[in-house]
């Protein structure tokens, strides 16, 4: 007879359960956890195990908040005293005369928002008639061969007093209307260049 065990054999029955059956711990750990029993001691008190230190959880209203939060209040604006700052393109010959022949040998140069407020302070007249001019030539373009204007940007930083003395004059001009910033501090630089500038005693040339 044949030393081969049949195909169906009861005594392997066992054996197949087992491997399909878990654990019987894999079975315990999926259970939900008990809460912890309360045992009273033998004079009535409370001897449930406290929770760890720092595990206790809390509210989210008793979180306390990150930062100040919000944004920053922009209703008080800025100082009344900050300065403010023009952008303006003059033409390349004016910023060349302005730097070459005004400002050459100043051992202190001033800033252009200087020069601009003292000449209006010291010729508005001269510089009323340039503004007036400058509006009334503003449309003469030629409409021939035009060649590219060479311009240099400034960035002119008024104090609050230098922007109130060019816009006082502005609004003294006829063309007040038509005026710009950019024709406003070009018109100041022309009358500088063209009388110079008044300044402290010791501002002497080298």
């Amino acid at each position: 007879m044949s030393g081969r065990r049949p195909a169906f054999d009861p005594s392997r029955l066992d054996d197949d359960l087992d491997q399909l059956l878990p654990p019987p711990s894999t079975a315990m750990s999926a259970a939900a956890p008990t809460a912890p029993l309360r045992r009273p001691a033998a004079n009535g008190a409370d001897l449930t195990p406290e929770p760890p230190e720092g595990k206790v959880g809390r509210a989210p209203a008793d979180r306390p908040a990150r930062g100040s939060g919000g944004r920053p209040n922009r209703s008080q604006g800025e100082p009344a005293d900050a300065p403010s700052v023009s952008a303006v393109r003059i033409p390349k010959a004016l910023y060349d005369a302005v730097v070459g022949e005004l400002l050459a040998g100043r051992v202190e140069r001033p800033s252009y928002a200087q020069i601009v407020a003292w000449t209006c302070e010291d010729h508005p007249d001269d510089v009323l008639a340039e503004l007036d001019r400058a509006v009334e030539f503003a449309e003469r373009v030629p409409r021939g061969r035009k060649l590219a204007t060479e311009v240099v940007p400034l960035a002119v930083r008024f104090r609050p007093e230098e922007r109130r003395a060019l816009e006082d004059l502005v609004e003294r001009s006829a063309s007040a209307g038509a005026v710009t910033r950019t024709a406003a501090v070009t018109a100041a630089l022309r009358v500088a260049v063209k009388h110079g500038l008044s300044t402290a005693p010791d501002d002497v040339r080298a």
